[in-house]
């Protein structure tokens, strides 16, 4: 849960992340779907963890996510290519949302 404000208007609403990473194929590749309600607002306050979405637009969310997301699946691949467990196959991972 996050603290958002409309751009003309100080008043501060409660909005929610709902964020889900699933695997996509059997090929290893993982999918994401964000969602925030409401949309086309501001993020004014996050917790600790969240902090590099304050002051962004609700509609870049799932854009900086994603980067996170990326540097994070990013070093678990580098992690199992050198130390595989026997029954894991590397990650693909998915291209920024838009980039389609």
């Amino acid at each position: 849960q996050i603290e958002v404000k409309q751009p003309s208007s100080s008043m501060v609403l409660s909005s929610l992340i709902q964020y889900v990473l699933f695997p996509f194929t059997s090929h290893g590749m993982l999918m994401c779907e964000i969602w925030v309600e409401p949309q086309y607002i501001t993020v004014d306050h996050t917790p600790s963890g969240l902090a590099y979405l304050c002051g962004e637009k609700t509609q870049d969310i799932p854009y900086k996510i994603h980067c996170v997301d990326n540097d994070t699946l990013t070093a678990i691949n580098t992690f199992l290519e050198h130390f595989p467990p026997s029954s894991t196959l590397p990650l693909n991972l998915i291209s920024p949302p838009g980039s389609e």
